[in-house]
């Protein structure tokens, strides 16, 4: 190339200003774009349709909610899948469905998130939280946290970045960034900020290290509520992107939310053997957690032993649970029974089903 422009020098079609404009624009399709150049360029040939896992937060949509889609209340407290409310004074969150088209929010979802904080806090307090798994998660690159929010006008609400490095590993870093100001109208935004270097630093051997993003609320506190949804975050700056969500399919988006939260709720539970006329073991399985979960469950009576009697099937109701120590993908289940009709006999195949309607078994992984 450079022997051709010389060419064209010393015969005159161009002269060194056309040179250095030529040179210019060759710089930059070699790659000496702008961060918020390059983001101008995926909007420009749609690349977000492209990189289904370019989003590192998980659930940003607000698709996904195993415990249930409102009733969560209190600090510290998950709702909708990967989703956690810090706010020590009373708060509900519920699930908002949105209307196809009704909204100022490209990619017509389905939900949202409504963080009600119905009485003034008195501390800092973050009404919307998310932990990505992996410290290291996007280290020393620019990155663009992007969401769609309607809250108070003149309200201001803190972005805050944590680093947590583990148990025993380096000390929490915390980043707060500029704060964004509510209009009262549903609004874009667009956090573009450095995530901070791990270099030097150590992780916890536990693999409990994590980023997190939070909306802090910033005084002075009041009541009010938060509505949210759509929320991205990616590599670079992708402020001038139409939207830079880059969905995943749902099954998709239900699966990753299941290697750190797993709600099983269903009328067939697993098969086991009667250990004795007045209990059961079982195996439960589910799907791999990022860690050795923790267990619980609703009521034992909730729960039911079936198994083929003389007259067909017959059942006892449960009367207490034990969950046992398991793994990754497995734990023991053992249920007692009430055998006054002894149609349980020891070493008898079992199957344990839902009694009430309303079982279910947690499995919880998360950060």
């Amino acid at each position: 190339m450079t022997s051709h422009l010389a060419h064209a020098t010393r015969r005159g079609l161009m002269g060194p200003g056309h040179v250095r404009n030529l040179e210019a624009a060759l710089g930059k399709r070699a790659g000496a774009l702008t961060a918020a150049e390059k983001g101008q360029a995926r909007a420009n040939v749609d690349a977000d349709v492209l990189g289904g896992f370019r989003n590192k937060i998980i659930n940003g949509n607000f698709d996904v909610w195993q415990r249930g889609s409102s009733g969560f209340v209190g600090s510290n407290a998950f709702n909708a899948d990967r989703w956690l409310c810090q706010r020590t004074a009373a708060v509900a969150v519920s699930r908002i469905n949105a209307s196809p088209g009704t909204l100022a929010v490209p990619g017509n979802p389905s939900f949202g998130v409504l963080v009600n904080c119905t009485v003034a806090s008195t501390v800092d307090n973050a009404p919307l939280m998310q932990r990505i798994e992996d410290v290291k998660t996007l280290s020393g690159m620019l990155a663009t946290w992007t969401f769609y929010a309607q809250f108070p006008a003149g309200k201001e609400l803190i972005p805050r970045v944590t680093q947590s490095f583990g148990t025993s590993g380096s000390t929490t870093v915390i980043v707060d960034l500029p704060a964004i100001v509510g209009t009262g109208e549903w609004k874009r935004y667009d956090i573009v900020t450095e995530i901070p270097s791990v270099t030097g630093k150590t992780m916890g051997a536990a693999g409990n290290d994590f980023v997190q993003l939070s909306l802090v609320e910033k005084a002075p506190y009041s009541a009010f509520q938060f509505r949210t949804m759509r929320h991205s975050l990616v590599a670079g700056d992708a402020s001038r992107e139409l939207d830079p969500y880059s969905p995943r399919h749902l099954a998709q988006e239900l699966a990753i939310c299941q290697r750190y939260f797993e709600r099983i709720a269903r009328t067939y539970y697993s098969v086991g053997f009667a250990r004795v006329t007045t209990g059961i073991e079982s195996v439960l399985t589910f799907t791999r957690k990022r860690a050795t979960p923790a267990v619980s469950a609703s009521d034992a009576a909730t729960f039911r032993v079936f198994r083929q009697g003389a007259g067909g099937f017959q059942y006892n109701a449960g009367t207490s649970l034990a969950l046992g120590a398991g793994g990754l993908d497995a734990i023991r289940f053992g249920l007692g029974i009430t055998d006054t009709t002894n149609i349980v006999a020891a070493d008898a195949a079992i199957i344990v089903d839902a009694g009430a309607g309303a079982s279910y078994v947690d499995i919880d992984a998360e950060l």
